[in-house]
């Protein structure tokens, strides 16, 4: 006699496949940013960088209180 795996709560209707649940899962993602409708925003720093050489870097970053600053880091070697 064979027995059907028990059902999980993520499963589709029929299907138990524990490599593609694991698949779907990953990692947990979580907001890095939060911007509200209101125009608060988290606390955040963000490094942008241009993928050419010689490419510039900026930082741009708020504390959560004022608006976001960015600021020139110079030139990726």
């Amino acid at each position: 006699m064979l027995l059907a795996p028990p059902k999980r709560a993520d499963d589709r209707a029929g299907l138990s496949d524990d490599d593609a649940r694991a698949k779907r899962r990953g990692p947990r993602l979580e907001p890095q940013l939060l911007i509200l409708s209101s125009g608060e925003l988290s606390p955040f720093s963000l490094r942008l960088s241009e993928r050419k050489p010689g490419g510039g870097t900026w930082l741009i970053a708020s504390d959560g209180f004022r608006l976001p600053e960015a600021e020139p880091l110079g030139e990726r070697r």
